[in-house]
């Protein structure tokens, strides 16, 4: 038991925390290492391009962009992937049978005689007005 309490007595408690390195509110104390500025300069120095002087050999134009070429396209791979092919199968109701979809004036608005509307109805009708008040 002796043993017991002589290395207890060398270890900290169970609720010990050693203090921070530093603070929070203000600089480490250890000066911090820092690349020198004579280092800088001296990589900038090297990394500097050198500008060749002008002269009448250095220059070249072209004029590809100013003669006639040939068109300049490409053509879809895939079957039935381009435009004209996408339009008509939207206006398919069903694609197996390829029906399309009835246009305007297959079948009749209306199935009622016009005679039996008052004029003062048909006319509220075309407005898209009520008659009620």
């Amino acid at each position: 038991l002796d043993g017991c309490t002589k290395h207890s007595a060398g270890t900290p408690g169970p609720i010990y925390n050693p203090p921070p390195g530093c603070f929070g509110d203000r600089l480490g104390f250890g000066a911090a290492k820092v690349t020198s500025w004579d280092k800088e300069k001296s990589k900038t120095k090297s990394m500097k391009v050198k500008v060749q002087e002008i002269a009448p050999n250095h220059y070249n134009i072209n004029h590809a962009k100013t003669e006639p070429s040939g068109f300049n396209y490409s053509v879809p791979k895939g079957v039935g992937n381009n435009f004209i092919d996408k339009f008509v199968k939207e206006k398919w109701t069903d694609a197996k049978t390829k029906k399309e979809i009835p246009g305007p004036g297959t079948y009749d608005m209306q199935n009622y005689d016009d005679t039996k509307i008052s004029r003062g109805t048909r006319h509220c009708q075309l407005r898209n007005i009520s008659r009620s008040p």
